[in-house]
């Protein structure tokens, strides 16, 4: 009885040890759960600290802490949902802006999960087609769109191979979502990565496919900056001038819509 008792002290001790002398017995015990489910201690411990450093009431910190167990509890990838809470803490953002970033964190990747749940029963491949699909949703893609993806996707590669059939997913969802930081609307990328599926593209194609986009983007911006040289050199040669700058509102103008037009934003 004595060893356990001495054991038990020491256990709880890093906790203690810690956190400041501002940190209630609740949060205390609720950052010895997070520890007891499995987290690390020390970033456990780190990010109950800093939260108590930026003001978070005793009720902010233990629903953070309640995100992440549960999340755990779900058999779902935890580090995304604490490295959201320390962006936020590192950009001060206000306390409950936090909890419901990590929130918001969570449930993309608890649908994620079940979406690649219906492609694959390989955990390591399971977590990281959802990471793809969770970092697809928060640049953009909506659950709608996603849905419709990964329902075609699943019918393409309903006779496949699981090997195949997993090298198509990740390559079909690293290139939504690679559409989707270039600025393309959650729909375009819908309806052009579905189309491709359907056309029988393979995982190679979807690899050239997300190239081709990025290259579009690249020669899109070169472009706009060659056009905004020639403009500022003013009216030294206005025919030219003049018919490079329609040009550029054909084919720029209109590769914007689906790329550039969302860049702004994406990148904002």
């Amino acid at each position: 009885m004595a060893i356990f008792l001495c054991a038990a002290v020491a256990f709880a001790d890093p906790v203690d040890e810690g956190l400041p002398e501002t940190a209630t017995q609740q949060v205390k015990n609720s950052t010895q759960q997070m520890i007891n489910q499995g987290f690390n201690a020390e970033d456990a411990i780190n990010m109950t600290r800093q939260m108590l450093e930026n003001n978070f009431s005793q009720q902010n910190i233990l629903e953070a802490h309640a995100v992440l167990m549960n999340a755990r509890q779900q058999g779902l990838q935890t580090e995304p949902i604490m490295n959201k809470a320390h962006e936020g803490l590192a950009k001060q953002v206000q306390a409950g802006a936090v909890v419901q970033a990590m929130e918001r964190v969570q449930s993309r990747y608890e649908f994620a999960s079940q979406q690649a749940k219906a492609i694959t029963n390989d955990e390591a491949k399971k977590n990281q087609i959802a990471a793809i699909m969770a970092g697809s949703m928060a640049a953009g893609i909506n659950r709608e769109d996603a849905e419709r993806i990964m329902l075609v996707l699943q019918e393409r590669t309903r006779n496949m191979a699981r090997s195949h059939a997993e090298d198509l997913a990740l390559q079909t969802l690293m290139t939504t979502r690679t559409m989707a930081r270039l600025g393309t609307r959650s729909q375009a990328v819908g309806d052009s990565v579905c189309e491709a599926l359907q056309q029988g593209y393979n995982a190679q194609e979807m690899h050239k496919m997300r190239n081709t986009a990025m290259a579009n983007v690249r020669n899109h911006r070169s472009n706009a900056g060659q056009y905004g040289g020639q403009k500022s050199m003013g009216g030294h040669d206005g025919g030219s001038g003049g018919g490079m700058g329609g040009h550029g509102g054909d084919s720029g103008g209109g590769h914007g819509g689906d790329s550039g037009g969302g860049m702004g934003g994406g990148h904002k």
